[in-house]
């Protein structure tokens, strides 16, 4: 099998991967650009020799006499959209046939993204990142407007209408009540891939500031851990998770989970911990 994002090559040789770079001058020479909806096959072994003759300029190559495979590829018949507008490739996207693979373009998909790709020859890795530039969001969803499929502790929303942390106010959330006896507490949300991401603040509501406790909270997307705090203690201020830090992406389940931990001063057990305006981002 053989597949390519610009510069870099991939040949598949059984139950092995090997990876070459091959300069695009002498590919073009190697009429490999099909037309129309035609099928195209290639012959492996012939790419095969160019990519060794080339690796022994100082690219890093495996290679065999074992049996190569072929492939036939599909293009044209179908195009890509980015957020609902077609992009235009240097390239043309093409399908392996039988394989249930369409291959693009990616510096192309990357940067219409908004992304940075760079290739690090040195470990000849492919680097894909945003910092968060350019996303668009879908609506908000405020956190108990949302889907509770599991609810141990249980979660509430205070009747006071407002949580405060470390003296600053938060309109929005849910609290939990935490103990030495009862240390533990879990919520579970159905996001079911609907969601990009979310935001909020946690830590110790100053009801109970001068407890002797102090809680981690640890979130998990079906089972994954995304993210696990510090331990959270009272009278500290609320931390913060931006959107953009935790991908949901892909997440059908996300639980919020926090533990009680005694501490060394304090006058009481009891300690209530909250999520201050937590709201989850669609897609669109």
């Amino acid at each position: 099998m053989i597949f390519s994002f610009r510069r870099m090559f991939f040949l598949k040789e059984r139950n092995r991967t090997i990876i070459t770079r091959i300069p695009i001058p002498f590919l073009l020479r190697i009429n490999l650009r099909p037309r129309g909806d035609q099928l195209v096959q290639k012959n492996i072994v012939l790419l095969l020799f160019v990519a060794f003759f080339f690796g022994m300029a100082g690219h890093t190559l495996q290679a065999s006499s074992g049996m190569m495979e072929y492939f036939k590829g599909k293009v044209g018949g179908f195009q890509l959209l980015v957020n609902g507008k077609p992009l235009e490739t240097k390239n043309p996207p093409f399908i392996l046939e039988g394989k249930g693979v369409t291959m693009v373009p990616l510096r192309d998909l990357a940067e219409a993204l908004g992304c940075d790709l760079q290739w690090d020859d040195t470990s000849r890795t492919i680097l894909i990142s945003n910092d968060g530039r350019n996303t668009v969001y879908g609506p908000a969803v405020k956190i108990d407007a949302m889907r509770v499929i599991r609810n141990v502790g249980p979660f509430y929303r205070d009747r006071a209408g407002y949580y405060q942390i470390a003296g600053r106010r938060y309109s929005e959330g849910i609290a939990a009540d935490l103990t030495k006896e009862s240390p533990n507490a879990e919520f579970v949300l159905d996001l079911d891939g609907n969601y990009l991401t979310l935001e909020g603040c946690f830590g110790v509501d100053d009801e109970t500031m001068n407890s002797l406790g102090f809680f981690i909270l640890t979130i998990l997307g079906d089972e994954r851990v995304l993210y696990a705090s510090s331990a959270i203690k009272p009278s500290t201020y609320a931390n913060f998770i931006r959107a953009g830090d935790l991908d949901l992406a892909f997440v059908q389940r996300l639980t919020f989970r926090v533990k009680w931990e005694e501490s060394e001063i304090g006058e009481y057990e009891d300690l209530k911990m909250v999520l201050a305006d937590f709201k989850f981002y669609k897609k669109l």
